[in-house]
């Protein structure tokens, strides 16, 4: 999710959602990989067995003289069968160690090719739906999750009339635990989205669960994978803060950057 601040065409979103995130999680993405290729490892190692195994009886047949002709000749058929499928599995657990014996000197880097934003009520069948944009500003803090970023031609889409400015931000960012607000933004992005007229936005609401920090504040507002930088209100509609992060175990506590943050990088 990202939203229109101007009307230059700047829209607010997350760092980690434009900028080169992974250098803070390669060790997880590391181990990730590593899971993955040891899974497949033994995958392929047991249906190499199980392939073995197979041979083996079909072997038992196949040089059976108390066998018909036509069961040894299946059998036969069988053992040539099995032992493709066992040199081919063989090659791919080969192939799958190879490349965890070589994971630890592998080197890794994040490119952005597309960066791009479909409006509400558009269809986003493929990428060429989506309007290129570029990237302008990013916060440098490591912990203040924004960016903005901003239309080619600088201009306000024609069927944007209303971006959410930021003239209201107050610079204290102050917001009260038990406070109502609301999170507008794309759960799952298009998966949930997507319908027969276009993208639907969906509004969640909750309230503020924990004092802020000055940073961030916690609040109680459900949301999936996809509502990063959905922005949040509250009841009065005035805009306190960005969505950026939650808990993977629970949908209902989730963090936002406070508003003010991103009034002080629309300034730079």
């Amino acid at each position: 999710m990202v939203f229109f601040i101007d009307g230059e065409g700047r829209i607010a979103t997350n760092k980690h959602v434009v900028d080169d995130w992974f250098g803070s999680y390669e060790a997880t993405v590391r181990n990730i990989l590593r899971d993955w290729m040891q899974n497949n490892v033994l995958s392929y190692g047991h249906q190499k067995d199980s392939a073995t195994q197979r041979i083996s009886e079909w072997s038992a047949i196949r040089y059976d003289l108390n066998r018909t002709d036509e069961e040894r000749e299946n059998a036969g058929t069988q053992v040539d069968a099995w032992q493709r499928l066992q040199s081919e599995w063989a090659g791919d657990q080969n192939y799958y160690d190879g490349l965890l014996s070589s994971l630890g000197e592998a080197k890794f880097k994040v490119v952005t090719l597309f960066l791009g934003y479909a409006l509400d009520g558009t269809h986003t069948d493929n990428i060429n739906d989506y309007k290129e944009c570029v990237k302008t500003n990013v916060s440098k803090d490591d912990n203040i999750d924004l960016a903005l970023i901003q239309t080619k031609d600088k201009k306000l889409p024609s069927d944007v009339s209303d971006p959410i400015r930021l003239d209201d931000v107050t610079n204290d960012g102050q917001v009260k635990v038990g406070e109502d607000v609301a999170l507008v933004g794309y759960n799952w992005g298009p998966v949930i989205a997507s319908s027969d007229k276009g993208l639907r936005v969906q509004k969640t609401d909750g309230k503020i669960s924990q004092e802020s920090d000055g940073i961030r504040v916690l609040y109680s507002i459900p949301s999936l994978a996809g509502s990063s930088g959905s922005p949040v209100f509250n009841k009065s509609g005035k805009l306190v803060a960005i969505n950026y992060a939650g808990y993977s175990t629970t949908q209902s506590f989730n963090y936002g950057i406070l508003a003010k943050y991103l009034k002080t990088l629309a300034m730079q």
